[in-house]
């Protein structure tokens, strides 16, 4: 893979991971960040403050787009270790 692929592979990568950030933030992911220094102090017993949100769509599209990345990523290693071998591709 050429310089190009790679500068194209690394900004769509921070353009996902920057939505990611965004759509944690429009969320309130980090509205409570002090929230989990006390949550070992608490009674087991106690209910928490506010129920969580059940949003089982957005785990799964966290998580293949994760696996999209991950597979984009060790295919360019993959490339670069058989060009780097001698391996016609």
């Amino acid at each position: 893979m050429t310089l190009r692929t790679w500068l194209v592979l690394f900004i769509i990568s921070m353009a996902v991971n920057a939505e990611v950030l965004a759509w944690a933030y429009r969320n309130g992911q980090f509205h409570q960040v002090n929230r989990g220094r006390w949550m070992p102090l608490r009674a087991a017993d106690a209910a928490p403050a506010t129920p969580p949100r059940r949003r089982p769509w957005a785990l799964l599209a966290l998580l293949g787009g994760l696996l999209v990345m991950t597979l984009v990523w060790m295919l360019g290693i993959a490339t670069l270790l058989m060009q780097s071998f001698g391996h016609p591709r």
